[in-house]
């Protein structure tokens, strides 16, 4: 019989974490964790921005097909109950589009409407149109007469981006070159 030789484990090396480099590495992902939340806080703006954007890009060329396949005017304005718009140019609170058979650019009880977008999580975001304009009014032909609409998106005080509809009734996104503070 020969005499084995008895094995250990740690074979005089360590094979683990101390107790100091475990709460190192649990100070050093707190740090890191610490430093990455407000850009993924900012990040989450931005996202909202951009998909609030969308919602009201497609949502103004649904208006203008549905005026020119109905041969009506199509009102689009802000709305904070869905059903009347707001004599105000403040759009984050949800707008309307309807048909305005009677050309009075208010929505009456026998005219449909087209769709309704809600108010959503909207914390440090603004969207704003230009004072001029508080509505956009599609005629049968698609047009969109009178001065540009252009819709500023702002996320924390900053401009995001803007939505501008020109008098042919086509809306475009416009991005800032460089950094700059929202209209009050």
């Amino acid at each position: 019989m020969t005499a084995r030789k008895k094995e250990y484990a740690m074979d005089g090396k360590q094979a683990g974490f101390t107790l100091i480099e475990l709460c190192m590495t649990v100070v050093v992902v707190a740090l890191l964790s610490g430093f990455a939340a407000p850009a993924f806080a900012g990040l989450m703006h931005r996202l909202r921005a951009d998909t609030l954007l969308s919602a009201m890009t497609v949502d103004f060329a649904t208006a203008r097909v549905r005026a020119i396949s109905k041969g009506t005017d199509v009102v689009v304005c802000p709305s904070q109950n869905g059903e009347t718009c707001d004599l105000t140019t403040d759009w984050l609170q949800g707008w309307v589009s309807f048909e305005d058979r009677n050309h009075n650019r208010r929505r009456d009880a026998d005219e449909a409407i087209v769709y309704v977008h809600q108010k959503g999580k909207t914390g440090g975001l603004s969207v704003r149109s230009t004072a001029g304009r508080k509505s956009i009014v599609y005629r049968p032909d698609g047009l969109s007469m009178g001065a540009n609409l252009t819709v500023t998106y702002c996320v924390k005080s900053r401009i995001h981006a803007k939505l501008v509809v020109n008098n042919g009734g086509r809306a475009r996104v416009e991005r800032p070159q460089r950094e700059s503070t929202c209209p009050a």
